[in-house]
């Protein structure tokens, strides 16, 4: 006998219940996700362990006729691979460290303190997105290389010394330095949603607990973040151990070398063919160290609903009163903008104005002219890269959105078996150097007979493939604070799953889904490696052109007039985002404060 089929008033029943159990929507919309995340990650990657194993020394992967562990015999054989293990763990973990350390402090300030000048402060942190790793890198090497960079000079004269440093830029630790502070905004956007929703109530009752600031924040605050914290130093630890354009720029013209920059040489030697075997090689090294890092984040979240911080009732969102200190906290965030982005930017500024690289003088305003602005603007395919980048940064924005949010939500909420998977697929592309996923992208799609090789579409779905594990590490630390009950609360409710997801979870993420779109559309507009990598006439792109005039023209002052555009127009995205999504929270909080609520303060307890 059919046991009858409860509904509601005015809801249509379900005439076949079994087929509703069983076919779901969340389940169908996840595997549709699944296959698109497979679809886009396995063949570059499929690709990538092809040519590891292919006698490739002379000829391209698809031209080799045998197959060979040559390639793994002479990477794990050489003692040069593990000095350059070394090196990018040196870099890596000193660049995280800084990086890490400055996201949290900023991520508390503005998510969690009456930090005076919030937007203003933020959209300044944020302009350093605007700034390419390539450029970036340039910059400082104008500010700190030890025979003419302007700090330099500057302080030979201040303070009489030799004729050389005393800063020098080249090495190791000049790229952590560098690259820790451009990582800054990056782990911000990952992690300052984590503040944004951390419920003070928790931290209240352990200070009416008689718990000191300190106490609450090491046993209450860390722990409810640990989750989020750990994703992001795990994604951007790999991420700076893929990194290629500051590592070639301070590294290599001093022959120090890290993974990728080693990859770069291999397959663009000075003379010969390049060896995509070995390189696929040492790419695959990294690969294996993403897998054990993705083993050590699955089990630091699974059990996420510990953390879930964001529920029904009693999420009253509140600010740290700093006092006084407010001011100083200011004038630091002031201090920091100066240092990383400020003055970089007008050396850069100065230059694009100069015939030639000089330090800046009274007498250099003699010679400012447009002139370089007119060699760049005069580019072959200049304009046509403006709309090409538009196109493909529209592209790329959706794609990864939409596919990141629904990969990040079955990671975190599990609603059937193998549902994590995409996610932890997804994350072995960070593992992958851009240079080589351009590579196994230009061979799969001149293989696979699609006509799109030599269009902005192979760039986009290039772009996409990059960014998705970002946005699926951004939306899952958010959505390990929500709490299931919100969910579970609207399927009591009788309500479907696309309904729960546009009424309750994507209003709870539109703040993170801001913070995905500044960085994805950022990234777009000052991407080079895979837009080269990827290069035709029919496909120039605007960071293709800054590549280009940086090292094919190799004009420092068109290099430096384009990169005084790009700069320009990222900071203008990056002021109207940041000022309509990324204060957004800020906002949520205030309307969500109950009148009357008490302020948290440091010195409680």
């Amino acid at each position: 006998m059919q046991v009858p089929i409860a509904v509601r008033p005015g809801v249509r029943a379900w005439p076949f219940p079994r087929l509703r159990t069983s076919v779901r929507a969340e389940v169908v919309i996840g595997c549709i996700a699944g296959l698109a995340v497979l679809y886009m990650v396995a063949a570059p990657l499929a690709m990538l362990l092809f040519s590891s194993i292919r006698a490739t020394g002379n000829t391209l992967p698809f031209e080799a006729t045998t197959f060979t562990l040559a390639n793994y015999v002479k990477v794990f054989s050489s003692g040069l691979t593990y000095r350059l293990l070394l090196n990018t763990l040196w870099y890596a973990a000193g660049s995280l460290t800084l990086g890490l350390t400055l996201g949290v402090t900023f991520s508390w300030l503005f998510e969690r303190t009456n930090i005076p000048g919030r937007t203003l402060l933020l959209t300044l942190i944020m302009t350093t997105l605007a700034v390419p790793g390539i450029v970036d890198g340039m910059a400082w090497v104008m500010l700190a290389n030890p025979n003419n960079g302007v700090v330099n000079v500057v302080l030979r004269q201040l303070f009489h010394l030799g004729s050389e440093g005393p800063l020098d830029i080249y090495g190791v630790p000049g790229m952590i330095v560098v690259t820790g502070f451009s990582m800054v905004p990056s782990m911000y956007i990952m992690i300052s949603g984590l503040f944004a929703r951390m419920d003070p109530s928790l931290e209240e009752a352990g200070a009416m607990s008689g718990a000191r600031f300190g106490t609450i924040v090491r046993r209450v605050t860390v722990p409810l973040l640990m989750p989020g914290l750990v994703a992001a130093a795990i994604y951007f630890f790999v991420v700076v151990s893929e990194s290629f354009e500051v590592p070639a720029v301070l590294g290599m013209s001093q022959r120090i070398f890290v993974f990728s920059t080693l990859i770069y040489e291999t397959t663009h030697p000075n003379s010969g063919l390049p060896d995509f075997g070995l390189a696929s090689g040492y790419a695959m090294i990294q690969l294996l160290t993403s897998a054990g890092l993705i083993y050590l984040y699955g089990r630091a979240t699974r059990n996420n609903a510990r953390f879930g911080v964001v529920k029904g009732k009693g999420y009253r969102p509140r600010q740290v009163d700093l006092g006084p200190w407010r001011y100083v906290a200011f004038a630091a965030v002031l201090c920091y903008f100066a240092l990383v982005t400020l003055t970089p930017f007008l050396v850069l500024l100065w230059t694009s104005f100069q015939p030639f690289f000089a330090v800046p003088s009274i007498a250099g305003l003699s010679h400012m002219s447009w002139s370089n602005y007119g060699k760049a603007f005069a580019i072959p395919g200049f304009r046509s890269s403006l709309s090409n980048t538009g196109l493909i940064g529209l592209f790329t924005v959706l794609t990864t959105l939409t596919l990141g949010s629904i990969v990040a939500w079955m990671a975190v909420r599990r609603p059937f078996r193998g549902s994590v998977i995409p996610d932890r697929l997804s994350f072995l592309v960070v593992a992958t150097p851009s240079i080589v996923l351009g590579l196994a992208l230009m061979f799969v799609y001149l293989w696979i007979p699609l006509p799109i090789y030599g269009t902005i579409v192979i760039i986009a779905i290039a772009l996409s493939t990059r960014y998705l594990p970002f946005i699926v590490r951004l939306l899952s630390a958010t959505l390990i604070q929500i709490h299931r009950e919100l969910e579970e609360s609207a399927h009591v409710s009788g309500a479907s799953w696309p309904v729960m997801m546009a009424k309750i979870v994507v209003p709870l993420v539109i703040p993170t889904l801001w913070r995905g779109m500044l960085w994805v559309t950022a990234h777009t507009v000052r991407e080079a490696t895979l837009a080269v990598m990827l290069l035709t006439t029919s496909n120039l792109t605007f960071g293709a052109v800054l590549w280009l005039a940086w090292f094919h023209y190799t004009d420092i002052g068109m290099g430096a007039a384009l990169s005084v555009c790009i700069v320009l127009v990222s900071g203008v995205l990056t002021f109207f985002v940041a000022r309509t999504g990324l204060s957004s929270n800020r906002v949520e909080s205030a309307s969500s404060e109950p009148k009357g609520a008490a302020v948290l303060s440091p010195s409680v307890g």
